[in-house]
């Protein structure tokens, strides 16, 4: 938002940022609700977060959609119940995605290994998929679980 009636003007607006021991754990805040004539009232938060690569990364979704770019991934890395998660790999990526319990893959062709799973708690009967997308050696993992799509773009 960047007039100067704007309900964000610093981090501590809309970011959560707590520190225990050697763990950082950041929650976006809910967002102020603005009516107006012509405005449904709510807002949406599009955020950038760069982390390191060789730090473990643990993500819950809380079933919003999220995009990732793990790069050189130098750690695992996880994800639990997201809505539309996207993966970007670079050509030259080492990377082993290990999905559970999600309902949509898509990405290269011949690029999964999959098997179907009766999601027995589901009273629709939702067939879940797990699957495993290798690149490189896959030395490290995302892991992504309880997500309803996992798109993987890759060169």
């Amino acid at each position: 938002m960047e007039d100067e009636d704007s309900l964000l003007n610093k981090a501590e607006d809309y970011l959560l940022v707590e520190r225990n021991g050697d763990t950082l754990y950041i929650s976006f805040k809910d967002l102020p609700i603005q009516n107006g004539l012509l405005d449904s009232g709510t807002m949406n938060l599009k955020a950038t977060l760069i982390i390191p690569a060789e730090l473990a990364v643990e993500i819950d979704g809380k079933s919003t959609d999220l995009v990732l770019k793990p790069r050189k991934l130098l750690n695992d890395w996880s994800v639990k119940d997201s809505g539309n998660l996207s993966v970007f790999l670079q050509d030259n990526s080492d990377i082993k995605i290990d999905a559970r319990g999600v309902e949509e893959l898509e990405g290269p062709e011949n690029g999964w290994k999959m098997t179907e799973v009766k999601e027995e708690t589901s009273e629709e009967g939702a067939v879940k998929k797990n699957g495993i997308f290798n690149i490189g050696k896959g030395k490290h993992t995302l892991t992504v679980t309880d997500a309803f799509n996992l798109n993987v773009q890759y060169p």
